[in-house]
């Protein structure tokens, strides 16, 4: 059986996109909840920002951090 990260990377590379989704759809409703909330006064509001999303999985929390963003920012995820 194999152990630690190399398990955990095949099981999630046997999950379809379609699966994912379900299965992380409580976290898609409470990302629109929690990261304006984390972002409130925390970034400039008046200026484009630069911003990483590192794990970004199918974008769900990039997609709320967009929205937030003033016009003109750049988002790598």
């Amino acid at each position: 059986m194999q152990q630690g990260t190399e398990a955990t990377a095949a099981s999630y590379s046997r999950i379809t996109t379609a699966e994912f989704t379900c299965i992380n759809g409580r976290q898609a409703w409470a990302n629109w909840r929690t990261i304006p909330q984390s972002l409130s006064g925390r970034l400039p509001t008046d200026r484009p920002s630069r911003v990483m999303d590192l794990c970004c999985g199918i974008g769900d929390s990039i997609q709320v951090v967009a929205w937030w963003l003033p016009p003109g920012s750049t988002i790598i995820a």
